[in-house]
């Protein structure tokens, strides 16, 4: 059932804050009392300063926390990935103050038993992308009368088996459904949203496994072409071996999976279909071997799914980023015989027959847009074509996206999904108006 969530905490409450710069928190030491509310991707976190006045002077908050503990009037809290955020020392009859930040909290926690502020695993839960990842734990079905109109609708809550596939420095990365039933009797609330998992046997930094899950989280925003948020989440903590708790699995919140940045929007719609699925990148192998792909060449990557995490830069500043990952993503393929050509033209021609359909001549699109980016690079009178700078920065970065998601596909299954979409359609009959 429906519990209340760690939200309605973050939004603003009062509560004692343990921080803590070993592996575990310290409750003997005497509590700072303060207030955490959210700001956007972050949580803030201001605190009493009650040290005497030549000790406030030390500027000990210059060395951030490993994290902080929090008993607050729902629940108990452990902020991860906190950061002192710089103290402000007042005199007379007002009181000095901490400020720190959190981009992570996980509740509600048994405090006595951590053994550390390691994590064992992370769960993000998505809603919309069922069809997308092909699986669901709903079925539904209903009955008609002789003429047609409803008489009874059913639904039916069961999850499929998840699946499973080892990553990089022994994670393992999980898929699958989770479902929740809430409200009153006549006033039902359901939930069944896919969850992706990140999971180590033994206990990890929240980092080790919270990134494989933003790698995946950008391939959906590609996909969607807009950030798709996770709508909730959990955690596995590293208790100690006599807990009590040991197979519950506590709130997770996290602004960097759940909270988009200011001026970063989201798709137009989930019930739109995606440029491609996760079947056509090969399953949940094929998101193994992205988050591979997403550590080994970030420079490549970077240009291609920056855009819907931190927002759109200007058309040239995209375009010069653009041109600098496939330069980067052709010479770390050297000296392989398909990127011994110029960078735009080996790539086009790698991707081949589907590239070519779209975009009209590879050859004169290929050294059209080259030319351009070396104009943009060196010369301080040339004069920017906005709507031509525009397709260009789109159709890098589609052709880019092409390329790497083949790689992790390990077929050109990607490449065609992409440029026979509905999504690049428009895109497409402008340049082979263009170029052909």
């Amino acid at each position: 059932m429906m519990r209340s969530s760690i939200k309605e905490d973050l939004q603003g409450g009062l509560g004692h804050f343990w921080p803590f710069r070993t592996s575990k928190p310290n409750l003997r030491r005497n509590p700072e009392s303060g207030y955490v509310r959210q700001d956007a991707g972050w949580l803030v976190i201001e605190t009493i300063d009650e040290r005497p006045w030549p000790t406030q002077l030390k500027n000990e908050n210059e060395i951030s926390p490993s994290g902080l503990v929090a008993i607050l009037p729902k629940r108990s809290i452990l902020f991860l990935e906190t950061q002192s955020s710089g103290s402000t020392l007042r005199s007379g009859y007002r009181i000095s103050s901490k400020r720190y930040r959190a981009r992570t909290a996980i509740g509600s926690i048994p405090i006595d038993e951590l053994q550390s502020a390691k994590l064992l695993s992370i769960t993000a839960n998505f809603h919309g992308i069922g069809t997308w990842a092909g699986l669901t734990a709903t079925e539904e079905s209903h009955e008609t009368d002789q003429n047609g109109r409803f008489e009874s609708w059913t639904v039916k809550l069961k999850s499929p088996p998840p699946m499973s596939h080892r990553t990089s420095k022994g994670r393992d990365l999980l898929l699958s459904t989770t479902w929740n039933v809430g409200g009153a009797e006549d006033l039902r609330q359901l939930s069944a949203p896919i969850s992706i998992s990140c999971a180590s046997v033994r206990p990890r930094d929240i980092w080790d496994l919270l990134r494989p899950l933003l790698h995946i989280q950008n391939m959906m925003n590609l996909a969607w072409e807009g950030f798709v948020a996770a709508s909730s989440g959990s955690a596995e903590l590293h208790l100690k071996p006599n807990a009590t708790n040991n197979s519950d699995r506590p709130e997770l919140w996290n602004g960097a999976l759940m909270v988009p940045l200011a001026g970063v929007a989201g798709p137009r719609s989930m019930n739109h279909r995606p440029l491609f699925t996760l079947a056509t990148v090969g399953g949940i192998a094929g998101l193994a071997r992205w988050v591979k792909l997403c550590d080994t060449y970030p420079r490549a990557v970077g240009p291609v799914v920056n855009r819907y995490r931190f927002g759109p830069a200007t058309s040239e500043a995209s375009l010069l980023d653009i041109a600098a990952g496939i330069e980067y993503w052709i010479k770390c393929n050297r000296p392989a015989a398909w990127a011994n050509n110029h960078f735009t033209k080996a790539l086009a021609a790698h991707i081949g027959r589907s590239f070519s359909q779209w975009v009209g001549d590879p050859e004169k699109w290929a050294s059209d847009f080259w030319q351009t980016y070396n104009k943009l690079k060196h010369e301080a009178t040339y004069v920017v074509d906005p709507s031509k700078i525009s397709d260009f920065v789109r159709s890098g970065r589609l052709l880019l996206a092409a390329d790497l998601l083949n790689r992790v596909a390990r077929t050109k299954e990607p490449s065609r999904r992409i440029f026979q979409s509905h999504r690049t359609y428009n895109l497409g009959e402008r340049l082979q108006a263009r170029y052909t």
